[in-house]
């Protein structure tokens, strides 16, 4: 299968010698992206942010090409040589370079260190945040709603209860007690009816005589 795999390598190479323009440069130029901004300075801290063009100029994307391309190459033949040719001893070069096979198996310690460097400080700074919303934020809020809601119950029994409550209670209680004096004149006496008729009309009477009388001089 390496075997074939290499043969497959060599007929790309030559296909790929025979046609100039389909060079490395070339290939990678499509991946520039349209539109990238020019070199900027930071702001605040003193730092540059390079043209995005200016990591495709040739004096960079080749080497680094070449280099990812050789560590690529050279994983490739170590695995053929180890697990496909059967030239090396696997456990014999795991025991020789036991620190490099732990660090490499261990992913570089990368998720200890994430964890430690951000998620770690992350929980604290959010647990901070949280005890802030909850102790002043959220203090300053009930707070300010238990002032409200004592003004509101005080003028609701100031303006309400005492004023307008009172006001309409009051003209009530005096509407009320002016129909009870007045139901006592309903007495349902006929006689009692024609003696008040009599004494109003004889007092209506005396006004109206005193009236053009004392005008009359």
């Amino acid at each position: 299968m390496a075997l074939g795999i290499a043969a497959l390598v060599f007929v790309l190479s030559l296909i790929w010698s025979r046609y100039p323009n389909v060079t490395l440069a070339n290939l990678l130029e499509q991946a520039r992206p349209v539109g990238t901004l020019a070199t900027q300075q930071a702001v605040l801290t003193p730092m540059t942010w390079p043209d995005e063009h200016l990591s495709h100029a040739p004096e960079i994307k080749v080497p680094a090409t070449w280099i990812a391309f050789s560590t690529a190459f050279a994983g490739f033949f170590l695995a053929t040589m180890f697990y496909g040719l059967r030239k090396l001893d696997a456990a014999e070069a795991k025991r020789a370079f036991a620190p490099v096979h732990r660090l490499l198996q261990n992913k570089w310690w990368f998720d200890e260190l994430y964890d430690v460097v951000f998620i770690r400080p992350t929980h604290v700074v959010s647990e901070w945040i949280s005890q802030f919303d909850r102790k002043v934020i959220d203090g300053l809020i009930d707070g300010l709603a238990w002032v409200v809601r004592a003004f509101s119950s005080f003028w609701e029994r100031l303006a309400d209860r005492t004023l307008v409550d009172g006001f309409v209670n009051s003209l009530a209680s005096l509407t009320y007690k002016t129909g009870l004096g007045l139901r006592r004149a309903q007495t349902g006496s006929l006689r009692q009816y024609v003696m008040f008729i009599v004494i109003g009309t004889v007092a209506v009477f005396m006004l109206a005589s005193f009236w053009r009388y004392a005008f009359a001089q």
